[in-house]
């Protein structure tokens, strides 16, 4: 499940929009996945709020994804911990995760800050009209 822990602000949240609009966007497509994804580690140390919650050392990878409208990011499990702002999102754009194979659908707010045990099965679909991005902070090890 993606537990919120906490917001960054509205000047984070609008630094992050600029950085969206500059960022270099690579598809990713195939049968488990149709999202755009952008690195963005050296971009987003300029967003000093994110930096000073998690020092450069504790990052394994900082990251962009977008899921276009009909987007998706089918079920799967990875490594490690994390954590999801979204900057851009609507309505219809769902997180779900999988307890006992049972689905726990979530619609994630715009600059809030949201812990996650990557190990867990997810998956995220966007049935709305406008993208879907969250800034993706993957943890090195147990840094959680």
């Amino acid at each position: 499940m993606y537990e919120e822990i906490g917001q960054v602000s509205e000047a984070t949240i609008s630094q992050l929009r600029t950085i969206l609009s500059e960022s270099t966007w690579e598809e990713h497509i195939s049968d488990v996945t149709d999202h755009q994804a952008a690195p963005c580690n050296v971009q987003v140390q300029a967003v000093d709020e994110i930096v000073v919650r998690w020092p450069v050392d504790t990052w394994h990878q900082l990251l962009l994804l977008r899921l276009k409208p009909g987007g998706k990011l089918y079920r799967h499990a990875d490594e490690g911990y994390g954590f999801h702002i979204p900057v851009e999102t609507n309505r219809r754009a769902v997180c779900s995760t999988y307890e006992n194979d049972f689905a726990v659908d979530q619609n994630l707010q715009v600059g809030k800050i949201y812990r996650v045990d990557r190990s867990i099965e997810h998956e995220a679909f966007n049935n709305g009209r406008t993208d879907r991005t969250h800034l993706i902070v993957i943890l090195k090890g147990d840094s959680l």
